[in-house]
């Protein structure tokens, strides 16, 4: 198991997303964020579709995302890019 990434069960399954996981979103049209960019999962009460929200954002959420679009990543790779506009967290 990649010590950096934990998407699935023992048996291979993706695993279900708890509210405050973090996560990195594959490529899609409706985000203008880049893809090292970490989001926060806010809840899976509809699962495999979760509302999600960029991690230190501004609290807009996007609803609906497919659970095979999300990457889990561990806290320990989040880095603060002060250089950005505006300084945002990114996945190192």
């Amino acid at each position: 198991m990649n010590p950096l990434q934990d998407n699935t069960t023992p048996d291979g399954e993706d695993r279900i997303l708890d509210p405050g996981t973090i996560v990195t979103v594959a490529p899609a049209d409706w985000i203008d964020e880049p893809p090292e960019r970490p989001f926060v999962v806010i809840d899976g009460f509809k699962a495999p579709l979760y509302t999600i929200a960029v991690l230190g954002g501004d609290g807009f959420q996007y609803p609906n995302q497919p659970r095979e679009l999300l990457t889990v990543v561990t806290p320990a790779r989040i880095v603060l890019d002060e250089q950005a506009d505006p300084p945002g967290y990114l996945i190192a």
